[in-house]
């Protein structure tokens, strides 16, 4: 099957006296509405530079979508970060099924967000 992106979105964590995300997340909605989530986490000691954040996100995002498993996230300083910034992954990439109220608008706007669900679940039964 091949996999038909819809959408591409990008959603940034901060720390709070940072001006720079310290984590971005991908999110690639599906033709027949299957919503992933990749994960970027930006080291202390990197430069921070968001065309490469973004590819990394996008890069996991993909994968989850074409069925590999992603492990959790292990390094002591990249959860830290993941605490800091108040983000709710705990994985570098995530097939979402409930998704957030802003997630929901971040994807969706007008649109009416359980669609895409609903179309998902008749394609798995």
């Amino acid at each position: 099957m091949d996999i038909v992106i819809k959408k591409t979105k990008y959603s940034y964590y901060y720390e709070k006296d940072s001006t720079e995300p310290s984590i971005i997340v991908c999110y690639l909605l599906t033709h027949i509405g299957i919503v992933s989530c990749g994960l970027s986490i930006c080291s202390k000691r990197d430069t921070y530079d968001e065309t490469i954040g973004k590819a990394i996100a996008e890069r996991n995002a993909y994968r989850v979508l074409k069925g590999r498993s992603m492990k959790p996230i292990l390094r002591k300083d990249a959860i830290n970060q993941l605490i800091k910034t108040q983000c709710p992954f705990t994985k570098r990439g995530e097939i979402r099924m409930d998704l957030s109220f802003w997630e929901q608008n971040l994807l969706f706007k007008n649109k009416e967000p359980n669609f895409y669900k609903k179309l998902f679940l008749k394609i798995i039964k």
